[in-house]
């Protein structure tokens, strides 16, 4: 069984000109319904196998709460052995069974361009497992209807 164990007290700052837009729930004191508010994370049942891939954690690097992600696997019927990972968004974890895949749809806005991405995290890899934080920044084009990477921010 593949594990990876990810504790995230995720402070993000932002140094910006003129207007900044604010991460909702950045650093994961806020909780309901098994999930940080305003964030998606990978909880999901396949197949009526449930998997539990992101739990609250009391020991963040500050404040009083933390968000623990790891990688699951289980065995579910007619499938056999599946694996899935701990995952957090600001849009929706969709995952689709019957193609196998999952996307992330949808975000928030932000009105100003970011000058720095900062975070903490605590990892435990286990194998050729690997732990990181990311930050798409897209556009929308409307001419095409595609989505332009405008930049990105890794934390590895």
């Amino acid at each position: 069984m593949r594990n990876l164990i990810l504790l995230l007290s995720i402070l993000f700052t932002y140094t910006v000109s003129a207007q900044s837009t604010t991460i909702p729930n950045p650093d994961f004191e806020n909780w309901n319904g098994g999930k940080p508010n305003s964030w998606d994370i990978s909880n999901e049942t396949i197949l009526g196998v449930q998997f539990t891939t992101g739990t609250q954690d009391n020991n963040p690097h500050s404040g009083s709460k933390a968000l623990q992600l790891e990688t699951i696997e289980k065995t579910v019927p007619l499938a056999g052995a599946v694996a899935l990972p701990g995952l957090a968004t600001l849009g929706d974890f969709v995952l689709n069974v019957a193609q196998q895949s999952a996307v992330v749809t949808g975000s928030i806005q932000f009105n100003s361009r970011p000058s720095s991405f900062k975070g903490y995290y605590k990892a435990l890899p286990l194998g050729g497992d690997k732990s990181f934080i990311i930050a798409y920044f897209i556009k929308l084009n409307p001419l095409t209807q595609s989505v332009d990477t405008l930049g990105k921010a890794k934390l590895l």
